[in-house]
């Protein structure tokens, strides 16, 4: 069963709701939430998703999962061991495929000149695209980033994000589509 995705998770009061129609677009993670019926930040404990990293610093293993959800951390990241390089990101979707349109990342503003790199790699299934986005002190946020070309490509159980140098993410969010495996 296909589902296109429509409310953003900052906008959901509860994943209950009903998504509306229209321009709005969604995180695919809230819809994974609402189709399991797991709180938005506990889907790995859920063992909805996974979430590896190539190294790690900043929260615990543990945590990991909160940026996923509504708001992301506050004043905390999700980050590599700074200094190890390239570093990779990767989100298993355990129950569901998806197909990423769009996302956005907000990196942790005090560690943005010296631990966030403007460049990554995205890989979604076999496709690989390059992105950019000049991260610093006052757009910490990449805002809705589309994933140009992955728009009609198969969907996929895995996402990988390759960092040539520091990430320090308090926000990941991904648009596009969900459908159970």
């Amino acid at each position: 069963m296909l589902r296109s995705l429509c409310v953003p998770p900052w906008m959901a009061k509860s994943r209950t709701e009903t998504p509306p129609t229209g321009a709005a677009a969604a995180s695919e993670v809230w819809r994974v939430a609402e189709l399991t019926g797991l709180s938005q930040t506990k889907l790995q404990t859920g063992e909805a998703v996974r979430i590896v990293l190539s190294t790690t610093g900043g929260v615990p293993a543990s945590n990991h999962e909160e940026v996923l959800g509504p708001t992301g951390f506050h004043e905390r990241s999700l980050e590599n061991s700074y200094g190890a390089h390239p570093n990779t990101l990767q989100i298993l979707f355990l129950k569901h495929r998806v197909r990423v349109e769009a996302m956005e990342l907000r990196a942790k503003v005090a560690d943005i000149t010296a631990h966030m790199s403007n460049q990554w790699t995205f890989k979604h299934g076999k496709e690989i695209i390059n992105m950019y986005f000049n991260f610093t002190r006052t757009a910490y946020s990449t805002g809705r980033l589309e994933t140009a070309g992955l728009e009609h490509t198969p969907f996929v159980d895995e996402v990988l994000w390759t960092f040539p140098r520091d990430f320090c993410l308090e926000h990941i969010v991904l648009h596009g589509q969900v459908m159970p495996k």
